[in-house]
């Protein structure tokens, strides 16, 4: 088995597949807003509309794996032994809640 390669983008360490996903997400969302914005027939707005929001909902579900997936790879890290992975688990769980915390004010 092969080495499996990642890019880092916005943070994020992503397989090849999956910015492969997010971009061509992206991509369909642009040419749905073209195809609303530049052509007239009210089926094809339709279809632009369909293709926008199908194109935002993989881009945003590729990102929220790769998220999952770094905070994953983040707790399993932190975990040297069995015994502390309750408590790695808390020490990430308050620092999100402290980042969110900071985030409100």
């Amino acid at each position: 088995m092969g080495e499996h390669k990642s890019i880092r983008f916005l943070g994020l360490e992503w397989n090849i597949v999956s910015f492969i996903i997010f971009i061509l997400g992206i991509v369909a969302f642009i040419v749905g807003l073209i195809i609303i914005l530049f052509f007239s027939p009210i089926e094809l707005n339709f279809l632009g509309v369909i293709i926008s929001i199908s194109g935002l909902i993989t881009s945003l579900t590729a990102a929220s794996r790769m998220q999952l997936e770094t905070l994953r790879k983040e707790i399993t890290g932190k975990v040297g032994e069995p015994d502390k992975k309750l408590a790695s688990i808390e020490k990430t769980l308050k620092e999100i809640r402290d980042t969110l915390r900071k985030t409100e004010k």
